[in-house]
């Protein structure tokens, strides 16, 4: 058997695996962190013995206990081996039994036994040599590499990944010496072999521009969540896709986009060749707009690999603009490539960030990368507003991106189904129609028609249920999983008959109305002056439905909003929703429909908070400033602003029924649900009916139509109609009247 002094590791070739690598790299970086402590700071205590139990074998570890022992009186030293032989499988015990007994020895061993702790330190990290690269040694090259780091800010990151992974390095290193923390920023400097200066502006430069480092609670160093991921990646794997990816999009030419061919051509230019200083172009718009599909095409176009920024995740500023800096520093070689930051508007709009948490720091690393020598890149982002001067200067070229027409998209199909050379399935008429039915984004409308062709949708009705299904599919999938409700359609059972309104000859209004959308349409704008209609009354007497079928007349698509639609919690936000619904109406060349219009224009003579009146001053600036059909409907016009009154084109009053509007919507609406004709007295019945409105009509005809027509009576419908005027005088607190009873 052998002796204590003979039981040693001993050195093996074998093959290791990548984790195995990793392992023996990080331990043998450990036994040097320790190493260089020691040599500075040589005492000993429980909590050092302890984790130089955890990072020597059994073998180095009893070179240790053989060190001390002989040191040791005789009543010590037999209670030491037996101590010891049970601290050899538990470190804590080890570390504070072998303190305890330095501390009783003859001659104080601590000194020589520093010496040979350290000796046993450089023996293991000769033990743990191995042949090759690990794993993790590559990952920390290609990190340097992305985040161009130098040495010192590198080591800073691998010893904090090594504290937040192995145990016992978080408990010695961050919990005893606290080199993690200010207080012992004298253990990190020892440990990392540079001046305290030198790792103070490697953490407050590269590594927390970058975003790899962070201070946790505001006193803790440790690494990035997002980062210290990256390093544990398995081996093979493509650390970069974190932050960036390779696209090959199949997308749309240029051509097939409604933008104008020089603007598209200027872009191109700036970006053709490999720049010598910075070319950043900027995409804005809402979403939908077909932005990123632009870019994609761009791309191509230009014949360069393109890659895509992958941001998303990341939960910062600052990290989004590491995934941008990882991106630009590992593409720009040989003629470089085209770097697209799609959905940038948390990277580029600092107006909105706070001092306090980091608003300088970022903006000028913004700063930095729109300088960056050599780079390309095109920024996507959905608004501008919140963008500072500052960064928008630096962007050579600029788009803007608006929500389509009607007449854009039909425009958009036609390119679309010529490219794919699907004509035989499209009249005029089809294209219009799925133009009218989808306001999907072009990307989606190419990939719709594109992969019908694949399908077995030999004949034009396959065709269309294909390209139908994949639309509605995309439509519903951008809703949240709702089906998307048709704002364009007029309802069937509505009927211009029989309206009670006031304030305007429907004929001659209907012909003012057309006169004036000739007019703006010839004009694209109808020289500043805008049709503005407000219609007042009570519920269900058909104002939103005929600003509806007013549309429809006129064959214009519909930008409906209510309150719930601009109304915002945070400040500025509603002034922002308002003038982005003037915005996306005036680029659709659509009619512009405001519900509920006394929630939104304040009497501000009666206004109880100040945004009230900050959203009304918003309302009427946009309304003088919009070039189209604007209506704004209301229940209650007492409360709206009063200021407002004098800016409406035409006031149309909406009444009840009169007599005879009754008869004509109950011929119309439920006269057919029943077998037998109306009796006279029951009509007598009907016209005595006062606060009956078009809603009634839709209300009880609905109630009623999944019935069969001999089940049905006229007596019935009309008890409806007069429950549905009760109601309405309960509602209201009056007094039923006698008839009513």
């Amino acid at each position: 058997m052998k002796s204590r002094q003979g039981r040693l590791s001993e050195t093996r070739e074998i093959t290791l695996t990548d984790c195995e690598k990793s392992e023996r790299f990080v331990r043998r970086k450990i036994a040097g962190y320790l190493d260089r402590v020691l040599a500075r700071y040589p005492g000993l205590d429980t909590e050092v013995l302890t984790f130089v139990h955890w990072l020597l074998e059994p073998a180095l570890v009893e070179e240790i206990i053989l060190h001390v022992a002989p040191k040791l009186g005789q009543e010590d030293r037999t209670k030491f081996d037996s101590e010891m032989e049970e601290g050899l499988a538990d470190g804590y015990n080890f570390g504070q039994s072998l303190e305890r007994y330095i501390k009783r020895s003859r001659n104080d061993p601590g000194g020589d036994l520093t010496v040979l702790i350290r000796k046993l330190l450089k023996k293991k990290a000769q033990d743990l040599r191995y042949s090759g690269t690990s794993e993790l040694e590559k990952s920390l090259t290609l990190f340097r590499k992305m985040f161009r780091l130098n040495k010192l800010e590198v080591e800073i990151c691998l010893l904090l990944f090594i504290i937040s992974e192995w145990y016992a390095t978080e408990a010695f290193f961050e919990d005893h010496l606290r080199c993690t923390y200010y207080s012992g920023r004298n253990y990190l400097s020892t440990m990392l072999g540079a001046s305290s200066a030198d790792i103070t502006n490697a953490v407050n430069g590269g590594l927390s521009k970058t975003g790899m480092v962070e201070l946790d609670g505001g006193s803790r160093l440790c690494l990035n969540s997002s980062i210290d991921g990256l390093f544990r990646k398995p081996a093979g794997a493509d650390v970069t896709t974190s932050f960036f990816r390779r696209i090959r999009p199949i997308t749309m030419p240029l051509s097939g986009h409604l933008v104008d061919p020089e603007a598209t051509e200027h872009i191109l230019n700036i970006l053709r060749g490999k720049p010598s200083g910075p070319a950043h172009v900027l995409l804005y718009g809402p979403p939908g707009t077909g932005k990123t599909s632009y870019a994609h095409g761009l791309g191509r176009e230009l014949k360069l690999p393109i890659y895509q920024v992958e941001h998303g995740g990341m939960d910062t500023a600052v990290q989004r603009l590491a995934a941008v800096t990882a991106c630009l520093n590992m593409t720009r070689l040989g003629s470089g490539s085209l770097v697209i930051a799609d959905d940038s508007d948390a990277i580029l709009n600092t107006g909105g960030y706070r001092e306090s948490e980091g608003e300088y720091a970022d903006k000028k690393r913004l700063h930095d990368i729109l300088e960056e020598p050599g780079s390309r890149m095109i920024w996507i982002v959905n608004e501008v507003e919140h963008i500072e001067e500052s960064v928008l200067r630096r962007f050579f070229f600029s788009l803007r991106f608006r929500r389509f027409s009607r007449s854009q998209r039909v425009k958009l199909w036609t390119n679309i189904v010529r490219r794919h050379k699907c004509k035989r399935f499209f009249t005029s008429a089809d294209i219009t129609e799925f133009a009218s039915r989808f306001q999907c984004n072009p990307g989606a409308i190419d990939h719709a028609v594109r992969n019908a062709g694949h399908t077995e949708a030999v004949t034009k009705a396959r065709f269309h249920k294909a390209v139908s299904l994949a639309l509605e599919a995309h439509e519903s999938l951008m809703h949240g999983g709702r089906p998307v409700r048709d704002t364009n359609g007029v309802d069937s059972g509505f009927f211009l008959e029989g309206l009670n309104i006031a304030g305007a000859e429907l004929q001659s209004f209907m012909k003012e109305l057309e006169s004036f959308d000739r007019h703006s349409k010839s004009l694209g704008g109808c020289d500043n002056v805008s049709m503005r209609l407000l219609f007042y009354g009570p519920p269900g007497t058909g104002k939103s439905r005929f600003a509806r079928y007013i549309a429809s007349h006129l064959d214009r698509e519909i930008t409906q909003k209510r309150g719930g639609d601009l109304l915002s919690k945070w400040v500025g936000e509603t002034e922002k929703n308002i003038r982005d619904a003037f915005d996306e109406a005036a680029s659709r060349g659509s009619i512009l429909i405001f519900d509920e219009a006394d929630s939104l224009i304040f009497n501000r003579e009666q206004a109880a908070h100040s945004w009230e009146a900050s959203m009304t001053n918003e309302f009427l600036a946009r309304m003088e400033e919009f070039t189209g059909i604007q209506i704004f409907t209301t229940n209650r016009l007492i409360h709206m602003d009063a200021a407002s009154m004098r800016r409406f084109n035409h006031k149309l009053q909406f009444r009840y029924l009169t007599p005879n509007g009754a008869c004509t919507l109950y011929a119309r609406m439920l006269a057919p649900l029943v077998e037998r004709a109306l009796s006279g007295s029951v009509e007598k019945e009907l016209k005595r009916l006062r606060r009956l409105t078009p809603g009634d009509f839709k209300t009880v005809r609905d109630k009623y139509v999944f019935r069969e027509p001999h089940e049905i009576t006229h007596e019935a419908l009309v008890a409806a109609l007069k429950a549905e005027e009760k109601f309405k005088a309960l509602h209201a607190g009056e007094k039923s009247i006698g008839f009513m009873a």
